[in-house]
């Protein structure tokens, strides 16, 4: 994982890609009542004999799993096998499905699937568009993502409702504009954006309204994720950073964890600054735990192993047998 923007990207795909201490506590408010935490779904990259094995042998490009919170069962729900990669995985509200990205067919598409895996279907087929990065609104009901259509990356919303699948822009810049996240109340998105030079997390009213920078130019920061409760934001930002100084952006010194706000106060580091990588960042659904990759076991191009930690950053441990992973998302169990 090194080298400047298209590493961004990498990271940021998963596939091609200190401050006040009161953000360091844990959020006084908790999940929504009959909310539990279930598996970890992520994506495995192609090769490795632990991923052929967990998918029967075949010989995958890359692959959507589900792992329980202590790494002892890991289930294949994807097995691949049309030339491309099942990558980047995240839970629908109630838990019950899955949007992933996909570039079979020499395309990138948002597809969808049961908890359980089986019959996927594309969610956004038909456009001349790369889709990556889905997120769904809070109701279930549409979902948000980046589309490179026209030469140009730019966040779009489409309804889920039958035979209303157009496509809406929601920003339109020469900018790259890329990974929304919807907060839980539907009342925002957050997402990332160079316009200015670096990337850097913005939010925007769901429909592109009222765009609003939350981190300061002097920083690089992406793969933004709303809490349960919605008081807060856990992000990518480049190691060293002080949220003062200016830092060269350079994955060499490694890519850390960050939470802030909503409105982005109170930014502080969750990880440790060291040469390592700690990426793309998600919240348990009870807001307690952060789920994200590290590759400080075992540096390496094809990600890293599942980590976990507590909201404040204290508790770490990482899964083992979780090698050659990325992106991953914690299922909600509703009651």
């Amino acid at each position: 994982m090194r080298t400047h923007d298209a590493a961004v990207l990498f990271i940021a795909a998963a596939f091609v890609l200190s401050a006040s201490g009161s953000a360091g506590a844990k959020s006084k408010k908790s999940a929504e009542p009959g909310v539990r935490n279930g598996a970890i779904a992520f994506w495995a990259a192609a090769g490795p004999q632990d991923v052929k094995n967990a998918v029967g042998g075949f010989d995958a490009a890359g692959v959507i799993l589900l792992v329980d919170a202590k790494g002892k069962k890991r289930t294949p729900l994807t097995q691949g096998g049309h030339g491309g990669d099942d990558m980047d995985p995240v839970w629908s509200p109630d838990g019950k499905k899955l949007a992933f990205v996909s570039n079979r067919d020499q395309r990138s598409d948002i597809y969808s699937m049961d908890a359980a895996g089986g019959e996927q279907t594309g969610l956004t087929l038909g456009a001349e568009a790369l889709a990556r990065n889905p997120t769904w609104s809070p109701d279930g009901v549409k979902i948000a993502f980046d589309a490179n259509k026209d030469a140009n990356v730019d966040i779009y919303v489409q309804s889920l409702a039958p035979q209303t699948h157009g496509w809406t822009r929601l920003t339109d810049n020469l900018a790259v504009d890329m990974m929304p996240s919807w907060s839980p109340d539907g009342k925002k998105l957050a997402f990332v954006s160079n316009r200015d030079g670096r990337y850097a997390v913005f939010t925007m009213d769901p429909d592109g309204e009222n765009e609003t920078r939350l981190t300061p130019k002097e920083m690089h920061a992406w793969w933004p994720r709303w809490s349960p409760d919605g008081t807060r934001i856990v992000f990518n930002c480049n190691a060293g950073t002080d949220f003062r100084a200016p830092k060269s952006f350079d994955l060499a010194l490694g890519n850390d964890i960050c939470v802030m706000n909503r409105d982005g106060a109170n930014r502080t580091m969750l990880t440790d600054g060291k040469r390592d990588n700690d990426i793309q960042p998600s919240w348990s659904p009870d807001g307690k735990r952060i789920v994200f990759i590290s590759d400080r076991e075992k540096p390496s191009a094809r990600g890293g192993h599942i980590h976990l930690m507590d909201s404040d950053g204290l508790n770490r441990a990482f899964l083992k047998g979780t090698e050659h992973s990325f992106a991953p998302s914690w299922q909600p169990l509703v009651q």
